[in-house]
């Protein structure tokens, strides 16, 4: 059974107090290119820049009622632990937050700005889950509550919280509706309340291609763990959603989208250039998720939950590597030359022939020859596609043998 209206419509006055009622913005530059009406959500002008603070608040102050708490326990990759760590110093519980060490040192410094004196972090694993089971096992061993960033009733009626904020500011019924996917909460959460308060909304959610637990979840009909993910989209990586979170969303009416590292990277990068707007890789994950629907969004009303903006200064470069890469800019080649004098001039004087449309050009590695050949990674950046295109045209033409490579040197060295 959903969560009712009635029972976010509490949870909203509960946590009023700490919450910014966050502004619900036209894009113009969104709403062009499909012929929409797209709105964003901004969450990421929170004071936590993200709407994990709805949800951890909600928990806390519910638990405060229930009974007398002095600690609480969770596990973040960095915005829920934000959240907890401004609720536990703003009602003056103590709060341990154990986070993985890959988290970016911005959102451990943030923490530690909310949390002050009444937080402790500790950092275990590399990735969400494993530090998210260290947490359990220490919340199990010591008998303190464990703050859930997604699976819990509670957290979940926080998040949908933002739900209601959209509809009251937009004073009617959107057509689409699409929301970040991590673990599931916000979907949930918010999903819960559009299928009730606004039933005609279509429903989208958009979690990371490399973290697709919620994608694989209701293909198989239950609760999965993913092998393998990446962690790039550190917000959105979580390799099993939450079972309270899949039972709400197996009963909407809902499709799920998946948007690729490249594709999160571009859309970041555009919303900045051309909008202002500073987005982590998952805070971007619901605008991206435009570029992947299958519908006509021509005349509609479009909300995107841009859901957080602690983006580490220091991940720039590697988000632009990514982006270029995806919009066909700048690419890799392994060639084979011949180890013939005048064989390298050769490939290099066919790249150069598209010098109007070539920005760089770099040679980073030449493996030992085999055979009367040696092997080149070759990397080649543009101003747009089509020249990348033609390069590897006019190679095929000289019979230079070569092939995409998918390795970065730039992302291996970060």
């Amino acid at each position: 059974m959903l969560p009712t209206l009635d029972e976010f419509k509490q949870a909203q006055q509960q946590i009023a107090a700490l919450l910014s009622v966050t502004p619900l913005e036209r894009s113009a530059r969104l709403s062009n290119h499909f012929k929409a009406d797209v709105y964003l959500k901004r969450e990421d002008l929170q004071q936590v820049r993200s709407y994990k603070i709805r949800g951890a608040y909600n928990k806390l102050l519910t638990l405060s009622k229930d009974k007398k708490v002095k600690q609480v326990i969770c596990a973040s990759a960095g915005n829920h632990a934000q959240g907890v760590a401004l609720c536990c110093s703003t009602l003056n519980i103590h709060g341990i937050i154990i986070m993985p060490k890959t988290a970016p040192l911005q959102k451990i410094s943030k923490v530690e700005s909310f949390g002050g004196k009444w937080v402790e972090i500790r950092l275990h694993g590399e990735t969400y889950d494993e530090a998210y089971h260290h947490a359990l096992k220490a919340a199990e061993k010591d008998d303190i509550p464990f703050v859930h960033p997604f699976n819990d009733r509670d957290v979940i009626l926080g998040q949908g919280t933002m739900g209601l904020e959209i509809l009251e500011q937009l004073g009617k019924t959107p057509d689409v509706v699409s929301i970040c996917v991590g673990g599931g909460g916000l979907l949930s959460g918010v999903g819960s309340v559009m299928a009730q308060a606004a039933p005609s909304a279509e429903l989208f959610g958009v979690e990371p291609a490399e973290a697709a637990s919620m994608s694989e979840a209701i293909k198989q009909n239950k609760v999965v763990t993913l092998p393998f993910i990446s962690r790039f989209v550190d917000g959105a990586s979580v390799a099993t959603i939450g079972d309270v979170n899949f039972e709400i969303c197996r009963q909407l009416n809902l499709q799920m989208l998946t948007a690729s590292e490249g594709a999160i990277c571009s859309a970041l990068i555009e919303m900045y250039n051309e909008d202002g707007i500073i987005v982590e890789p998952a805070g971007i994950l619901a605008v991206t998720g435009l570029y992947q629907m299958d519908i006509d969004l021509t005349g509609k009303t479009v909300v995107c939950i841009v859901s957080g903006g602690n983006n580490d200064i220091y991940r720039t470069q590697e988000i632009i590597e990514r982006a270029k890469i995806y919009e066909g800019k700048k690419f890799y080649i392994r060639v084979e030359v011949p180890q013939i004098s005048g064989s390298f001039a050769t490939i290099l004087s066919i790249i150069e022939k598209e010098h109007e449309g070539l920005v760089s050009f770099t040679r980073y590695s030449n493996a030992k020859a085999i055979n009367g050949y040696s092997s080149a990674l070759l990397g080649v950046e543009v101003t747009n596609k089509s020249i990348g295109k033609a390069i590897m045209n006019r190679l095929n033409q000289a019979g230079i043998s070569f092939r995409i490579s998918k390795e970065s040197p730039v992302i291996n060295e970060l």
